[in-house]
């Protein structure tokens, strides 16, 4: 009774996994999120955030910048490494004579990113920022979106893998029966957690 419990909840778990991965990139690449839209004129960036597990495995890096947008409102954008470079001039003004169009959703800080923000941003105390201190553009969501969908579908695939190597006896002995094989299907189950962990802390 309790190896079958056991094993409802491991599946349980799984299949949140496989649905909040899934449905949330769906979700985001349908359009279903409100979207800000504004002209930037002139961008910085502010701060960059690492993740990773335990301090030992790296999961990605935030990038943060400071934007003013053409009603000289101040905004927080989190994009690429090399989103200022490739839309931005040396002196921070937009390459684009007439600004920045974008139109993203928004994403809200940690804790930790929204104190070191604002630390950073200290000196705009009487600018207007239309999303306050808390709330980003998300330039990325598109990207995260569709690294979630396959996020997803690498859950799937391990599932299936673990459910032919348990039921399957040749295929049971092929793979778990020599240290290569163990060794493979190891390296692979941990490769989808941390890609799945990388997605997770993105978004």
């Amino acid at each position: 009774m309790k190896e079958k419990l056991r094993n409802i909840l491991y599946w349980l778990v799984y299949a949140v996994a496989v649905v909040y991965f899934i449905g949330s990139g769906v979700y985001d690449i349908c359009g279903f999120n409100t979207y800000y839209k504004a002209t930037i004129v002139a961008a910085d960036k502010i701060i960059e955030t690492e993740h990773s597990v335990w301090g030992l495995i790296p999961l990605g890096t935030d990038y943060y910048y400071e934007a003013l947008t053409g009603d000289g409102d101040l905004l927080i954008v989190r994009a690429s490494q090399n989103w200022q470079e490739e839309n931005f001039n040396s002196d921070c003004t937009a390459k684009n004579k007439g600004g920045l169009e974008i139109k993203e959703t928004t994403k809200s800080l940690s804790y930790d990113e929204k104190n070191a923000i604002s630390e950073s941003m200290s000196e705009y105390e009487d600018v207007n920022m239309p999303l306050g201190d808390s709330q980003s553009i998300d330039v990325l969501y598109y990207d995260v979106a569709v690294k979630s969908i396959i996020a997803g579908g690498l859950l799937i695939v391990a599932g299936i893998v673990g459910v032919l190597v348990c039921k399957n006896k040749k295929l049971h002995d092929l793979v778990l029966g020599n240290t290569p094989g163990i060794i493979i299907l190891a390296a692979g189950a941990i490769a989808v957690l941390v890609y799945c962990g990388f997605v997770a802390v993105l978004k």
